[in-house]
């Protein structure tokens, strides 16, 4: 067992001879180390040791993104605590380049850190902020071609082609009725008094951004003020493009040839700026919507949208012979053959040509999109032509919806905010209309185009302003003294177009900084990057992209892919289709469990002192960090963690998670009480009787033999449980956008339910 101890000889919780003890609660109410640990988590505790990653356990090849979300079940009983030796040790090494880890037959529970092989299509859904759509490709069609979806019914239809308005239609009972552009028709046709009682929501996605508190039931609003929670909103929302793209895909493919559900793997794209609780809230709504369920949780793909993009960006890359040279001979063979054929750069760069590697190219992705804006940096390389992230995903809520937001304080400004407030509160369709309006001119404007815009508001806002001022819209405008805005008496708000590029002066200029940050990196230092990819839709606007190239022209080359709204949802697919063409991310965040060490005078802090009724000397708080920000995780990259019971009765575990926001310097963050430091989720590890076979052994599913997790001793199964405590060995992959735990009982050789909860309250 590589120097691991056996569970007959593991330390008991009293004796407290390891280097540190797990540690789960709040350290001020607790006098001592045995009081403090019994007391945590309603005395659900594990003992705990760091396994050796030379323990010679299967490590697989790399893992997707998924994590068992259901939330704990079973009733929490009283167990005893346990204790946490951290000797680490280094991890074994793949005999393949490049992999860093173990070259073993994967250890597979219940649900499997892989991806689904096998898959018969491909769908990717982005579910956006203004706008959603869904692309797919069928595997079994040659030359991985994307589909998307057909141009929407409704309106619109000229301003984003393949998308629709991300709106969501309730009936008054809270059933679902439409999306898109047909819920935002038919709700703007209800008689006011109809329409108050139905329950209309739009731009919903960036809720999950600003409720720091996500749960399960975090409410979101409509537009009469009812709230659904979040769960269900986006539920309903994938669920209306899971049967949309099923139908075109019996419709391309035929009745008797269509690939079932279960043979689909799902893409889901989320902002690169939201943490786990929001993607975990995003897979628990899709398997509600029927994507897929807990048990095939492999068959989703939660992926980040500027991670997409980047995808989609290699493939420009790799098609542009001029801007991807091959090292030695492959450079000698393109001067060739573009000295035989002068002036035509639309042959491909085939990654056959030679079997030297690609001179590695970096590019920023700068996913503009209606919500927020995400910018990741890679450098394209290797042989197999991957992309290494270079930098952890940066960016902020700075989408086109900031223009929006200036508005409305615009609005707020013009005609008093109370009555804005009042307006929207009870003409909830006609301010969606009038929101609707500045939308389709918000999209015309350009820096260099000098003509007015007029918006036409509804007549609704119009006889509203009367009725609550007693006056006319005119006279509220010239009240203001902006010259730059006015009033004409045929009904039209009209702006110069100083007046409308000034509402995108903030928006652009975060843009813009945040952009700079990552240009101005270090890492950039010696190797600068040479291309600036501009994707999403608030990328094509004029504004945004000359301010773009007045800042970073003269430095970097920038690109606006075309279609730029589409890159992700093409991105994406390509993805689905071969999850290996990302061969390193960065932790975005630093995750890891609280622990007490052993205190070691000077090294530790005096008030983080405890002592044990024995007499030894304690440090609490101490953050013990799986993974750290900024660390590079290659496909498969895992933690593993060894975790004994105190009891040969306990059940069951809750483990707390913590999050560290910032890349930890030298001695910070050490401990779970540092700025920047919080409780994330729960770890929570359920042992079955041994007697049991509700886990299946992996031999007998045909996953591999676990021969170093066969039980210990010379006595029966039975008997080895019976007197001593159980041990659990927990693989924690941090590899994919979120994190994969499962576990093996040592002793048994079965699978541990291993879930992790990122929505559950305190």
């Amino acid at each position: 067992m590589g120097g691991v101890k056996s569970p007959s000889t593991a330390s008991s919780a009293s004796s407290c001879d390891g280097d540190s003890v797990i540690y789960l609660g709040q350290r001020d109410t607790y006098k001592g180390v045995e009081e403090l640990v019994v007391t945590a988590e309603e005395s659900l505790c594990l003992q705990a040791a760091e396994s050796a990653r030379s323990l010679e356990l299967p490590v697989p090849q790399h893992a997707s993104s998924f994590v068992s979300f259901s939330p704990p079940s079973m009733e929490r009983t009283p167990a005893e605590p346990l204790v946490i030796d951290t000797q680490q040790q280094p991890a074994p090494r793949s005999n393949s380049a490049d992999s860093g880890v173990c070259s073993q037959p994967e250890v597979l529970c219940r649900r499997s850190p892989c991806g689904a092989p096998g898959a018969s299509a491909i769908v990717a859904i982005d579910l956006g902020t203004t706008h959603s759509g869904y692309a797919y490709s069928v595997c079994r069609e040659p030359g991985r071609q994307v589909h998307f979806m057909r141009r929407w019914e409704g309106a619109d239809s000229g301003l984003v082609n393949h998308k629709t308005p991300t709106a969501l239609l309730l009936t008054p009972t809270g059933a679902f009725h439409s999306f898109g552009s047909t819920a935002r028709d038919f709700y703007h046709d209800l008689p006011q008094t109809e329409a108050r009682k139905w329950q209309y929501f739009e731009r919903f996605k960036m809720c999950l951004h600003r409720d720091t508190e996500l749960h399960r039931d975090t409410p979101i609003a409509a537009s009469n003020g009812k709230t659904q929670p979040a769960l269900v909103v986006f539920a309903h929302s994938l669920k209306h493009f899971k049967e949309l793209s099923m139908r075109e895909l019996n419709e391309r493919c035929g009745q008797n040839n269509a690939p079932d559900a279960s043979d689909i793997r799902w893409v889901v794209t989320v902002p690169a700026i939201w943490r786990q609780p929001a993607r975990q809230l995003v897979r628990e709504a899709a398997y509600q919507a029927g994507l897929c369920n807990a048990e095939s949780a492999e068959r989703l793909l939660i992926v980040l949208e500027p991670e997409a993009a980047a995808v989609q960006c290699r493939e420009q890359l790799l098609n542009e012979q001029t801007l991807l040279i091959r090292k030695s001979g492959a450079s000698s063979k393109s001067s060739s053959s573009n000295s035989s054929d002068s002036g035509s750069n639309n042959s491909s760069l085939s990654l056959t040509d030679s079997p030297e590697p690609l001179t590695p190219v970096r590019f920023l992705v700068a996913d503009c999109g209606g919500g927020t804006v995400d910018i990741t940096l890679h450098e394209l390389s290797g042989r197999d032509a991957t992309l290494r992230e270079l930098l952890p995903a940066t960016g902020g809520p700075f989408g086109a919806t900031g223009v929006d937001r200036e508005f409305e304080s615009l609005l707020a400004a013009l005609f008093g905010s109370d009555l804005m407030v009042q307006f929207k509160e009870k003409r909830p369709a006609a301010y969606t209309e009038l929101l609707m309006a500045f939308e389709g001119r918000k999209r015309c404007v350009g820096p260099l185009k000098d003509h007015p815009a007029n918006i036409f508001p509804p007549y609704a806002f119009v006889d509203f302003f009367r009725r609550h001022s007693g006056k006319e819209v005119e006279y509220a405008i010239k009240k203001n003294g902006r010259r730059d805005i006015s009033w004409c008496r045929d009904g039209v708000l009209r702006f110069q177009s100083s007046a409308m590029l000034q509402l995108f002066k903030n928006t652009v200029q975060k843009v813009v900084e945040y952009v700079k940050d990552v240009l101005e990196d270090p890492i950039l230092s010696d190797c600068p990057a040479q291309f600036l990819f501009l994707v999403g839709g608030f990328s094509e606007s004029e504004v945004l992209q000359k301010a773009m190239k007045d800042a970073f022209g003269s430095q970097i080359r920038i690109v606006s892919p075309q279609p730029s709204s589409l890159a992700t949802l093409r991105g994406a697919v390509l993805y689905g289709l071969d999850t290996n063409v990302i061969s390193a991310r960065r932790a975005k965040h630093s995750y890891g469990v609280g622990v007490l060490k052993k205190f070691m005078p000077g090294l530790h802090p005096a008030n983080k002192l405890v002592i044990s009724k024995d007499g030894q000397r304690w440090c609490a708080d101490v953050l013990d960090c799986f993974v750290t920000a900024g660390q590079s995780l290659s496909p498969g990259h895992a933690e593993t963690r060894r975790y004994v019971a105190a009891s040969s009765g306990q059940r069951a575990a809750v483990l707390n998670i913590y999050c560290a926001s910032t890349q930890p310097i030298p001695g910070k963050p050490q401990y779970v009480t540092d700025e920047g430091v919080t409780r994330c989720g729960i770890l929570t590890l359920t042992l079955e009787d041994e007697n049991e076979n509700i886990y299946a052994d992996p031999h007998q599913l045909g996953l591999g033999r676990i021969d170093s997790m066969k039980p210990l001793g010379s006595n029966s199964l039975e008997q080895t449980a019976s007197t001593t405590r159980r041990e659990v060995n927990a693989h924690m992959y941090f590899s994919g956008n979120e994190l994969v735990v499962s576990a093996v009982d040592t002793v048994t050789g079965k699978c541990v339910r291993a879930e992790v909860d990122f929505l559950a309250g305190d």
